[in-house]
């Protein structure tokens, strides 16, 4: 299998570190006259006039750029954003960025390379409620609990930097940011890096039909970002099809890029891809299935990469068929209804005795996990129907850190 990891994902945007030490800036700014870089060092400001590149792009190379400095862009009114690429926001979205080093942590797992598709046992868990710490640390603290329960991966939701201190994630408005809540960069490395050590695949939450109201300050110096010719729940959609979308579709292609080679996350699940608006050939689903890294699973027209050169598969339920217009190349679609009955009541009494019988003590969540891989991922069947069943009758204990 090819090396797919590396150190810093290489891409048009953001900075990028020269070999002589300097770094360069660039950004995609085709409503501005003349941005500028304004570097912090808590002493001196400095404010770097960017060129002109054409094309909507500028650029500035500098050896005044240091590991943890912080930076932001002026725009021709004089107002500050944080970078559309930035890699941190450890003063939350409407604060600077932070220069990283994406190669300064060192993986402890390199032989890791994922595990075979059926046996994903998926437990989504949001970084900031599964545990009292409410961060990075307070997972690998419970990863061998997770491990003992059958969970073979680990659903991350939005990890993009999103406005305040609670939040589901879906108001993210700085992708390739996670956000500063939940802890640095390399901490989610570390979380990262810990689940591959024991065995757990981890897939990341990515939301890539909008953006949040709050801290996206796209619009401000490229408001063709989005489009007026479609219109989504959250207003103009961002623009896939429409004049000057190729530098668009560039940033969420590199995103995904980013998210599986820095990070080395198994996979990503893309949120509500049926909301996601594009008339163009190739669709933007069909170009990140060029890239010839990924599968798929979800209950809501969702998408899953895995960076382990299998294809894109598209599971979603038959009414959501209609909102693609397009015939996908590089895709395998598969159409079912997910409100599907268990129909043999024997089987399924079965299922719950042997299991409930268990003497251990986490049986009940033991067998959710069970039911719902029986239910899937093996048979076809709606496991979360089952899940439901059993909890309604016997109730599930959770984590039994949250019972202390």
């Amino acid at each position: 299998m090819k090396n797919f990891y590396s150190p810093e994902h290489e891409m048009p945007f953001g900075p990028q570190r020269l070999a002589d030490g300097r770094v360069h800036f660039r950004l995609w700014a085709p409503g501005q006259d003349a941005p500028k870089l304004q570097l912090f060092d808590g002493i001196t400001d400095h404010l770097l006039p960017m060129q002109a590149r054409g094309a909507g792009w500028f650029d500035v190379v500098t050896d005044r750029a240091r590991t943890g400095q912080h930076y932001c862009f002026r725009l021709d009114s004089g107002l500050a954003v944080p970078d559309p690429a930035s890699r941190f926001q450890p003063r939350d979205v409407h604060g600077p960025s932070e220069l990283i080093d994406p190669a300064a942590y060192r993986w402890q797992h390199d032989h890791w390379r994922g595990r075979p598709w059926g046996e994903a046992v998926i437990y989504e868990l949001h970084v900031g409620s599964f545990s009292p710490e409410g961060n990075y640390q307070g997972v690998i603290d419970r990863l061998d609990y997770l491990a003992e329960l059958g969970v073979t991966a680990l659903e991350l939701m939005p990890l993009a930097d999103f406005p305040g201190q609670r939040n589901w994630g879906y108001d993210g408005v700085l992708p390739f940011a996670p956000d500063s809540v939940y802890g640095r960069p390399e901490d989610l490395k570390r979380l990262i890096d810990a689940a591959h050590g024991r065995g757990l695949m981890v897939l990341l939450d990515v939301v890539y039909n909008h953006f949040g109201p709050d801290g996206n300050y796209l619009g401000a110096y490229a408001p063709s970002f989005f489009t007026a010719r479609h219109n989504t729940p959250w207003g103009d959609a961002i623009n896939f099809d429409d004049d000057d979308s190729a530098s668009v579709r560039a940033y969420f292609i590199h995103n995904a890029l980013y998210w599986l080679e820095e990070y080395r996350f198994d996979g990503l699940r893309l949120d509500a891809v049926h909301a996601i608006r594009d008339d163009s050939e190739p669709h933007i689903l069909e170009a990140l299935a060029q890239a010839d890294l990924l599968v798929s699973d979800c209950s809501s027209a969702a998408l899953l990469y895995l960076a382990l050169d299998r294809p894109i598969v598209l599971l979603t339920p038959p009414n959501v068929r209609s909102a693609f217009n397009f015939d996908p190349q590089g895709i395998e679609w598969q159409w079912r209804d997910m409100a599907d009955e268990v129909k043999d009541v024997a089987e399924f009494a079965e299922v719950v005795t042997k299991n409930l019988n268990e003497p251990a003590r986490r049986s009940k969540e033991r067998l959710a996990y069970r039911l719902r891989l029986f239910g899937d991922t093996l048979d076809g069947r709606c496991g979360e129907r089952i899940i439901k069943r059993v909890e309604a009758c016997f109730g599930l204990p959770g984590p039994s850190w949250r019972t202390k």
